[in-house]
């Protein structure tokens, strides 16, 4: 719920910028990522206002693992999240 809070907020502010192929780094990316849109979109959320519930669909959101955490995750995960094989992040 905290990291919710913070991540769309944060991406309320990139969007406005114009900003719409987004990388975002987390720990636990490869489980976080699967609802995230769900959340944003749902009519309870207090997260977004009703004006912005379409934002989602304009994002380009990348989810990626932090290298160093990778070693915990299983190989077809560790690969999906790694920053290795994604192509213009530096």
């Amino acid at each position: 719920m905290h990291f919710d809070f913070v991540l769309t907020h944060v991406l309320s502010d990139i969007l406005a910028r114009g900003i719409k192929y987004i990388v975002v780094s987390y720990n636990i990316a490869c489980k976080y990522h699967i609802n995230f849109r769900k959340h944003l979109v749902n009519k309870d959320c207090p997260l977004m206002t009703l004006d912005k519930r379409d934002t989602p669909k304009t994002m380009d959101l990348i989810w990626l693992g932090p290298k160093f955490h990778l070693a915990s995750h299983i190989d077809g995960c560790a690969d999906k999240v790694s920053f290795n094989r994604m192509p213009n992040v530096g």
